[in-house]
């Protein structure tokens, strides 16, 4: 199978990730869903232990996943709290903020070139979340960044643009070292870790917020974490055998999917603007894996 059917598949998984994540992120606190979903995800995880390869595995590796993830932890939490407390209209397309530094990180550590091409489909792509947010805020883009309260969660979502950006160029490298199976086991597990850290430092009533959670939204998050899981096994098989850019970009396709869920899920409005919208950013698409 073609490896942008995976980048594809990856982007569907992605959009219902986000929907779902709101849906919980409504009543519950960030970083309590976090750890929640990384603890889940580990464990559904586990049955690839089958295809663990030990011979792949070396104390330099290990440091290499465990710093690469715990940035994926980091850019998860603030990323939660982007969703929570921003409209899914504006954090989706938010999540786009890692092309400002992906092709400059690919460049100075992978090596990567873009074709001309290439670069006017990543171009495509951003010129539809711009006209997605002047759709959604009628002439005024990101309004909210001066709305009181709510500049720190643009500054959270920059960051965790930031913290992929640089996890995607890890990934792609460290997934010439192991399989993907392999990786996968490892990424949860210090993912998992990292997020039990994050709790135990800055959440004092973690007892409560537990409890509430597993009471409340165990199945759903389960949910959340088994997609999670599919979604990272997918792009790991497009970024093994594509240019991360192009592979992040395609994946990048789910604000499109998100837009529109959200529309009938939160009742959001202007959906056949967004259609047009989709139309644009999937020509973008289209040059990206066109040979």
């Amino acid at each position: 199978m073609e490896w942008y059917f995976f980048a594809i598949a990856s982007a569907i998984v992605t959009a219902i990730i986000g929907v779902t994540e709101k849906k919980i992120l409504q009543h519950e606190h960030s970083l309590t869903f976090s750890v929640t979903h990384a603890l889940i995800a580990l464990v559904i995880s586990l049955p690839f232990f089958i295809y663990f390869d030990f011979s792949t595995i070396t104390p330099q590796l290990i440091i290499a996943i465990y710093f690469a993830m715990l940035l994926a932890a980091a850019a998860f939490w603030l990323t939660a709290k982007g969703v929570k407390h921003l409209e899914l209209s504006v954090s989706s397309p938010l999540t786009l903020l890692n092309f400002i530094f992906l092709p400059f990180l690919a460049f100075l550590f992978v090596g990567e070139r873009l074709s001309f091409k290439q670069i006017a489909g990543v171009c495509l792509i951003l010129l539809g979340v711009l006209a997605l947010e002047l759709i959604v805020h009628r002439g005024k883009f990101f309004p909210h960044i001066k709305t009181k309260g709510k500049e720190q969660y643009f500054l959270f979502m920059l960051i965790a643009g930031l913290f992929y950006a640089v996890t995607a160029i890890l990934d792609k490298h460290l997934l010439a070292a192991v399989n993907p199976f392999t990786y996968l086991l490892l990424a949860h597990f210090f993912i998992a870790l990292n997020s039990l850290l994050f709790f135990a430092f800055f959440d004092k009533e973690f007892k409560r917020d537990l409890k509430k959670i597993f009471s409340q939204d165990l199945k759903t998050t389960i949910f959340v974490a088994f997609l999670s899981i599919i979604q990272r096994l997918t792009f790991a098989f497009a970024a093994s055998a594509a240019y991360i850019s192009i592979a992040v970009a395609i994946k990048r396709l789910s604000i499109l999917f998100s837009a529109l869920l959200a529309g009938k899920l939160f009742h959001e409005k202007n959906i056949v603007e967004k259609l047009a919208v989709s139309i644009l950013m999937l020509i973008g698409a289209l040059l990206l894996v066109w040979p």
